[in-house]
């Protein structure tokens, strides 16, 4: 008795007939993908499944018989296609640089359409249109196709987050995303390399200590592991921080002077680093990457239907603008406020006090009402108001705190709500006292 095995091989195919007691030599190590198909009658095909086939542990399959369930062990020799050559993925900076050529190219395919079918005799128009009214089933069914396979890219690179399990698109795969950041990376030294504070002053010490607090807290989180992060500060009035997914943190020192204490600053580094853990990044670039592959198509429609350059100059303007304005900003603020939240909970963990987080927002509102260019309109920003974001963290205040006590840090003492007015005041009058020193209009807070 005998069953038939399909075994299904990157770039290649091989039928196995697998006898019982029948044991076939394994030539190497290979992962890949089999599917087994057994007899009864008609055929039928068991689930697909992954199975590693190693020199030192056989594989053990069971198959349904035509009889009885029998168990049979044996050994696989698998042989595959090879290369000649590394496969050779294209840099994902590549997308960003055609981004705006495409985009041209897309506003003259359109405009070229629009004029082929102005030139054009009324007899050939009719021609056409009639050729379109006697295949539209067939256009139909290529557009179908498009469609359906458009939306099995989408799906295929659909992902989870990695601790709040939200569903997100993602373009580029580790290793392209590598590229890009640490060509990012590069940049970053190269402009700001002569700012660098030394690694023994102060304020290096400070952020180190702080960053060094949050990872140890946080060394159950996957992403964390085996992740070596750098720390540079930068000597600059520029109020920021960020961190890039490599693992490099840069803080202004302007940000330094802003947090009242080292609660705050593991507040703001926490939030930077929840960025890094969930790869914000890279996921706004998959964001943009798939906006601006759909808009390629509407922009060629804009200016192959419009019938004047000037109105079609403004279509693809305004359309552009309530991308921004209703995709791109609020998907931003959501990002965001995503890592208010996660970060909130790596500082819970890392023993920090918590309650400083709304403390910091609502100073950094009451400087930017102060010193700010007018009132902050959140519509317009990639950021939530920092009232909002006080707001928020207030709500998650009662969770961050039962999170940091389950995890034995020491007990956090009375605080009086009026000393965040007193923070504020404090803040504001050093605010003064060094712009009036440099003599210096005051400049804008810069977002976090």
């Amino acid at each position: 008795m005998s069953l038939l095995t399909y075994f299904f091989i990157p770039r290649s195919r091989m039928i196995l007939q697998c006898l019982n007691n029948v044991k076939f030599p394994i030539s190497e190590r290979r992962t890949f993908t089999f599917q087994y198909i057994s007899s009864s009658k008609t055929y039928f095909s068991l689930p697909f499944k992954n199975r590693l086939i190693s020199n030192s542990e056989p594989c053990t399959v069971k198959f349904l018989s035509w009889t009885s369930q029998k168990s049979f062990n044996f050994r696989i020799s698998v042989y595959r296609t090879f290369r000649t050559s590394p496969p050779r993925n294209v840099h994902p900076a590549v997308w960003i640089v055609l981004r705006p050529a495409l985009k041209v190219a897309a506003v003259v395919t359109g405009r070229g359409i629009r004029k082929w079918w102005r030139n054009l005799p009324k007899d050939k128009k009719r021609y056409f249109l009639n050729e379109l009214k006697a295949n539209r089933r067939k256009i139909g069914i290529a557009l179908s196709l498009i469609l359906c396979l458009s939306v099995g890219y989408y799906l295929s690179h659909l992902e989870l987050t990695p601790i709040t399990k939200r569903r997100r698109f993602m373009a580029f795969n580790p290793k392209q995303l590598d590229r890009i950041n640490e060509f990012e990376l590069e940049q970053i030294m190269e402009n700001f390399g002569p700012k660098m504070l030394p690694p023994n002053h102060p304020a290096v010490r400070r952020v180190e200590r702080v960053v060094r607090r949050i990872i140890a807290a946080n060394a159950d989180i996957k992403e964390l592991e085996g992740k070596k992060f750098g720390i540079s500060v930068i000597d600059s009035t520029i109020e920021n921080a960020f961190v890039i997914p490599l693992g490099h943190v840069f803080v202004f020192s302007g940000m330094l002077n802003l947090c009242s204490n080292d609660d705050q600053l593991g507040i703001i580094l926490s939030h930077e680093i929840a960025h890094c853990i969930m790869n914000h990044g890279a996921e706004n670039v998959s964001f943009v990457h798939l906006l601006d592959l759909i808009s390629l198509v509407i922009i060629a429609a804009i200016w192959a239907v419009i019938p004047n350059d000037s109105v079609s100059l403004l279509s693809h303007w305004l359309y552009q603008k309530c991308i921004q304005l209703f995709l791109e900003l609020p998907y931003n603020r959501t990002i965001e406020v995503e890592a208010d939240f996660v970060g909130l909970q790596l500082a819970a963990k890392a023993c920090f006090d918590v309650r400083e987080s709304s403390a910091f927002w609502n100073k950094m509102a009451f400087l930017s009402k102060t010193f700010g260019n007018g009132p902050e309109i959140e519509f317009l920003s990639t950021h939530p108001s920092h009232e909002k974001r006080s707001e928020y963290l207030d709500s998650l205040m009662e969770q961050a705190l039962q999170l940091r006590s389950s995890c034995g840090c020491p007990r956090l003492s009375y605080r009086d709500p009026r000393l965040d007015v007193a923070t504020a005041n404090l803040a504001l009058e050093l605010t003064r006292r060094k712009f009036f020193e440099l003599n210096k209009k005051p400049e804008n807070i810069f977002k976090v």
